[in-house]
């Protein structure tokens, strides 16, 4: 499933909802996770927002994160691929099977 947003070069409004779940469909517990949100100009090897990628947990239980973007997240027009990650005390890393494309215009 991909989920298609559409943003303006530099927008930080709104908010990415995010609702992570298992390959069973039921939400991941973050309780014990960091989320981060890694967003990457299509054709790039290079992340827009390595300073800025850590996620709101919204509901540990529910599996419910936020990512609220800054200014230099979507820096120039064009595609970008936003994957989400979460990072476990136990070493285990969730990477979300969710693809997110963004697409960003240049303000009028």
């Amino acid at each position: 499933m991909t989920r298609v947003l559409k943003y303006s070069v530099g927008d930080t409004s709104p908010s990415l909802s995010l609702l992570l779940k298992a390959d069973d469909e039921k939400a991941i517990p973050l309780a014990d996770a960091i989320v981060y949100a890694k967003i990457r100009k299509d054709g790039s090897t290079v992340n827009t927002n390595d300073s800025n990628n850590i996620c709101t947990i919204v509901s540990e239980s529910g599996g419910q994160a936020r990512y609220d973007f800054v200014n230099t997240d979507l820096p120039s027009e064009g595609k970008y691929n936003l994957q989400i990650q979460c990072a476990f005390i136990t070493g285990r890393v969730f990477t979300n099977k969710e693809n997110i494309v963004i697409q960003v215009k240049v303000k009028f």
